[in-house]
């Protein structure tokens, strides 16, 4: 399944596995609704519009072969100010503590995501 950016320059994908299931799909769907929406939100305003360049950010990490982690420390709220976006009044459950990690590589314009931590 791919996830749509808008007019990001990159199109974000999950893998696939040979049974045709989405290991970090399934993930993020099991994620409590303040975790899936920073997660989410920090896909499109940030991985979606840098690709690999996240990796010159505190969002993400070079691990070697064409490796790469995407990591979300803040909620969506945090993220959404931080991209210039008007905060929209996130309730105190969306500031709780967040550490997600997603395994990437990229191709071209795409950004695939493999495994989670």
């Amino acid at each position: 399944m791919s996830v749509p950016t808008g007019d990001e320059p990159f199109h974000l994908e999950f893998y696939k596995d040979e049974g045709g299931d989405e290991p970090v799909l399934d993930w993020l769907r099991s994620l409590d609704s303040a975790r899936r929406r920073a997660i989410g939100v920090a896909m499109h305003e940030i991985l979606g519009k840098m690709g690999i360049e996240v990796c010159g950010t505190e969002f993400g990490k070079h691990l070697g072969q064409g490796l790469f982690e995407f990591r979300v420390r803040q909620s969506a709220d945090q993220i959404l100010t931080r991209a210039g976006h008007a905060r929209k009044g996130g309730s105190a459950s969306d500031e709780k503590n967040i550490l997600l990690r997603v395994y990437c590589h990229a191709h071209a314009n795409r950004v695939i995501l493999h495994r989670w931590l």
